[in-house]
């Protein structure tokens, strides 16, 4: 199986991942005209897929990119994508699943020809199902001096292919020796890392920026707050600064994929990781997690 899956489901059909291909003319290569949305399934099943196909299709409204598809056609090639690749329902393995949508083929230049017909790429591939609990240990952070796009500009409340500041920031994390780095927006405040969102736990406070800063909605964002809130877990939601994370006593970022990442460093300042916010939303997590297969596997 290749590192994508075996077989990808490319705008109408299944192909085995080595035959998909997408136009060199394609808009989505040419000019980072697209979406996409990175999701986690357990046991055959995406996790949050009502909240990431909300996010694709309220992308696709302001990009004014139609989606031929339905959520009921997405989650039909979702499944069919995963079963192709042995990923499906009680296969006791959980995946990755990553839809992409470009506007097209379309003649060279900005300007565009309507109507268009937009690419559809699924691909899946799988992942160790999640542990128990959060090992001891957590991330290497830096700050990057790679500013987070402005909401007036390509905005970061969608994942939009035109990724390629995440990009910068990630590659210069990597040449100082960090794992990931944190982003500033135009501003000087926090917004997130590359692929995942901020939050900051002091003095019995939980913190993160709010979307307004510049940072991607993110669904597991969502719902950790929603858990946080059940837990009784004071929440804040306020611009932080770089003073704020000096002063902070635990830092962990969250994503569909890796759900609650633990950061152990950022530049030298070393933090609990994991921390008891992040111990205590993790167990939650779990538990919305055994009701969402019990839920699906009746």
């Amino acid at each position: 199986m290749s590192r994508a899956g075996g077989m990808v489901f490319l705008n109408d059909k299944l192909v085995p991942a080595e035959e998909a291909a997408v136009s060199v003319f394609d808009r989505g290569f040419l000019y980072g005209d697209g979406l996409f949305e990175t999701m986690r399934a357990y046991n055959g099943h995406v996790f949050l897929l009502k909240e990431h196909l909300q996010r694709l299709e309220d992308g696709a409204v302001a990009l004014s990119l139609p989606l031929p598809w339905t959520r009921e056609d997405f989650k039909e090639i979702i499944t069919a994508t995963l079963a192709a690749n042995h990923l499906g329902p009680d296969c006791g393995q959980d995946a990755v699943v990553r839809v992409a949508v470009s506007r097209g083929w379309v003649e060279f230049g900005a300007e565009l020809a309507m109507p268009v017909t937009p690419t559809l790429v699924v691909s899946v591939r799988p992942l160790p199902p999640a542990p128990g609990t959060l090992a001891p240990g957590g991330l290497r952070l830096t700050v990057s001096s790679v500013r987070r796009n402005p909401l007036q500009a390509t905005s970061p409340l969608y994942k939009t292919a035109n990724f390629l500041n995440n990009v910068l920031a990630r590659i210069e994390a990597g040449k100082k020796g960090f794992d990931d780095a944190l982003m500033l927006n135009m501003e000087g405040r926090l917004t997130e890392a590359t692929t995942s969102n901020l939050f900051l736990g002091k003095k019995g406070v939980l913190y993160t920026p709010p979307v307004t800063e510049g940072l991607l909605p993110g669904t597991m964002r969502a719902l950790l707050l929603q858990l946080a809130a059940r837990a009784g877990i004071e929440i804040k939601e306020e611009p932080l600064s770089l003073q704020n994370l000096a002063e902070a006593e635990e830092i962990f970022l969250s994503n569909s994929v890796r759900e609650i990442i633990p950061v152990a460093e950022v530049d030298g300042r070393t933090y609990e990781a994991p921390g008891p916010f992040a111990r205590k939303l993790y167990e939650a997590l779990r538990q919305e997690i055994a009701a969402f297969r019990r839920e699906n596997s009746r």
